[in-house]
């Protein structure tokens, strides 16, 4: 029974940082509402600015305390943790 809740809640994962990874691609994902964490289409998430030595590049997606997503706006990459994860 866990093993199918572990499950449910991964797909939900999943289909979610799709949604996000559209609406990012779209420009229409508002990540500074996300700060703080809040649902998404029934999913805990938060952001995080992606930092480095000269000032903020992009934002870091995360939902359970996982980064799912990480996007950087100056190389334009959007990178998805959920498909890249080991069992």
């Amino acid at each position: 029974m866990k093993e199918q809740q572990n499950e449910s809640m991964k797909n939900e994962i999943e289909k979610t940082a799709e949604r996000i990874k559209k609406a990012i691609k779209r420009g229409v994902f508002a990540f500074e509402r996300y700060c703080m964490p809040k649902t998404y289409y029934g999913v805990e998430i938060s952001v995080m600015p992606l930092h480095c030595s000269y000032g903020q590049i992009g934002w870091v997606v995360m939902c359970e305390g996982k980064d799912i997503i990480t996007y950087d706006y100056e190389m334009n990459k959007l990178t998805d943790h959920t498909k890249t994860e080991t069992k």
